[in-house]
């Protein structure tokens, strides 16, 4: 194999054989001789997806959208990234900019919805733990945390 393409083809065949290690492998060498092009990049990430390795598929994911901020399938892949680490605030941000490009697509309203519903669920389990924590120690949660906190 002589150019990019040819390794990216061949990379995305690893990838789509759940052969992942290989594939990260083979892509490199793709970016190694062009890292302008968006594909290994963002196919390096699935990669790295399917390896449960999210941080590092965000971050090339992250590169394709350095390439062309408009890649409506990277911003959705990052979106989905972001959930599985729960930043659902990166998540929301990701999908308002898909829907800048295409703002009818209700599978990324849903996801929207969804990263909310978490974001306030996750709110009200910190209230919740705040206010088991005031009623069982008699004391206000901040003042505990102060008095813990002194030497």
């Amino acid at each position: 194999m002589n150019n990019a393409k040819e390794f990216i083809d061949r990379g995305i065949d690893e990838v789509s054989l759940h052969d992942y290690l290989n594939a990260i492998i083979t892509l490199n060498k793709a970016i190694t001789l062009d890292c302008r092009i968006s594909e290994a990049y963002l196919w390096r990430g699935l990669a790295k997806k399917g390896m449960q390795d999210f941080n590092g598929a965000i971050s090339d994911v992250s590169e394709v959208l350095k390439i062309n901020c408009n890649n409506a399938i990277a911003l959705l892949e990052r979106g989905l990234l972001r959930i599985n680490i729960k930043d659902f605030l990166g998540a929301i941000i990701d999908f308002n900019k898909i829907l800048e490009i295409d703002p009818d697509n209700s599978n990324v309203l849903n996801l929207i919805v969804y990263s909310k519903g978490r974001i306030r669920r996750y709110i009200q389990k910190m209230e919740e733990y705040k206010a088991v924590g005031e009623n069982e120690l008699g004391i206000s949660g901040g003042s505990y945390f102060r008095g813990r906190c002194q030497n």
